[in-house]
């Protein structure tokens, strides 16, 4: 990992900065870190799903039309 010495941080930001690195009980670097990601768009996302939303919507037309198919047999 790289080292990067940032100046000339507005009083506004760092207070910023700070309060929210205690709300969320880290490190300041760590806040800072994911403010830059997250500006840049480059954040990890560090969220855990435990659901299948990543799959909702995700066939299509075709596919669908071939499970209708395939399972009528299971709706009567």
């Amino acid at each position: 990992m790289s080292q990067l010495t940032v100046r000339g941080v507005s009083p506004r930001v760092n207070k910023l900065l700070r309060r929210l690195s205690a709300q969320k009980s880290q490190t300041l670097n760590a806040t800072a870190l994911e403010a830059l990601e997250r500006g840049l768009g480059v954040q990890k996302d560090r969220r855990k799903y435990r659901d299948l939303s990543a799959y909702a919507g995700a066939w299509t037309a075709e596919e669908y039309e071939e499970f209708e198919k395939n399972t009528q047999l299971l709706n009567r």
